[in-house]
């Protein structure tokens, strides 16, 4: 018959066995948790830079958009200026054309005034 030792020392070793593996299992466990929250902040950090990187990118364009917007719109005070002295010399020019007319003889004058009169009437109109 076997001694109640020689019983006992596969349950010692079992059990021994058994503490090491769980906390190889716990180990394990906090392993995989650790992993996950580095993968997870890893992740994070990606997705925060990429959307820094996308703001920063945006304020340029915008920075980039608002200078050009500025340029535009002093080149169209430009040209709106340009556009009023043209009209204004038009009608000068109109103007004198219709004094002009009125000295000629009576013959001629009714032929121009009736050039003049779709000279004026094709005049494109400024819209304000």
């Amino acid at each position: 018959m076997p001694e109640m030792g020689d019983e006992a020392v596969p349950t010692i070793i079992a059990v021994i066995v058994a503490i090491i593996g769980g906390l190889g299992g716990i180990a394990a466990i906090l392993r995989v948790q650790s992993d996950n929250t580095n993968s997870l902040a890893s992740g994070a950090k990606a997705v925060s830079e990429g959307a820094k990187n996308v703001v920063e990118l945006m304020g340029e364009r915008l920075d980039e958009t608002e200078a050009q917007i500025a340029i535009n719109s002093d080149r169209l005070a430009v040209l709106e200026a340009y556009v009023t002295s043209f009209d204004s010399w038009a009608d000068r020019l109109l103007s004198i054309l219709d004094r002009a007319i009125t000295m000629l003889p009576d013959a001629l004058r009714s032929q121009f005034e009736s050039e003049s009169s779709e000279l004026k009437a094709s005049r494109p109109k400024r819209s304000k």
